[in-house]
């Protein structure tokens, strides 16, 4: 995108200061082109990018032309239990998973079609992939699509998406081990799946036959 020109405002009594920085000082007079240099401008720095991306993989998940709102949620409930005379008493506080939910825009025209981005959005939304969403201010982690909602507007044009996904944090629980037991009827159970039942062979039914009480 072109800079934008700016007009060459002069220095002089009664002339009001048009900086070209929006939070740059008053113009002294002073030369300022060293100062310049050590740095781009304000218009010239790369603006904050939202991403959704495959957490195994890092390949992009969704591209969406703008992000217009991003809303979160986090619970830490407070767990109480009834004491004497009807009163309570809290006694400890459990955190729960954290939710986002992100207002998104597709006109079609820019990184992703329509129906690709409406057809990956219910994929995401169906499917248990853990997406990593990059925000300009945090990095959220170890999240799943559950909810999907869109909408086209007339005053928006017919052609433009509007859709909000519900995220919710997905916490992975740590597998119980044993360590180790000096003999093996120490060890405890292992559960190896379902056991498929079997015809016992020609001795051992007749030892079953044999042991029946007549």
């Amino acid at each position: 995108m072109p800079r934008i020109p700016f007009p060459d405002v002069p220095v002089a009594p009664g002339v009001p200061e048009v900086p070209r920085r929006p939070n740059a000082e008053p113009d002294t007079g002073l030369d300022t082109s060293a100062a310049d240099a050590d740095g781009p401008m304000p218009q010239d720095l790369p603006t904050s990018q939202w991403q959704i991306l495959f957490e195994d993989t890092g390949a992009v998940a969704l591209a969406p032309d703008s992000v217009v709102a991003l809303d979160f949620r986090n619970d830490q409930l407070v767990a109480t239990h009834p004491v004497e005379q009807g009163a309570f008493s809290s006694y400890s506080k459990v955190g729960t998973p954290f939710a986002l939910r992100l207002r998104m825009t597709c006109g079609g025209q820019q990184a992703m079609p329509r129906d690709e981005f409406l057809a990956r959005l219910n994929s995401l939304v169906q499917g248990t992939d853990m997406l990593t969403i990059v925000a300009p201010d945090r990095v959220h982690e170890h999240m799943n699509a559950d909810h999907l909602d869109y909408r086209r507007e007339a005053t928006s044009g017919v052609s433009l998406l509007t859709v909000e996904v519900w995220f919710t944090e997905i916490r992975t629980t740590a597998v119980k081990t044993s360590p180790p037991t000096a003999e093996p009827s120490g060890a405890g159970q292992v559960n190896v799946g379902y056991v498929q039942p079997q015809t016992p062979n020609s001795s051992v039914q007749a030892a079953i036959k044999n042991s029946r009480i007549q």
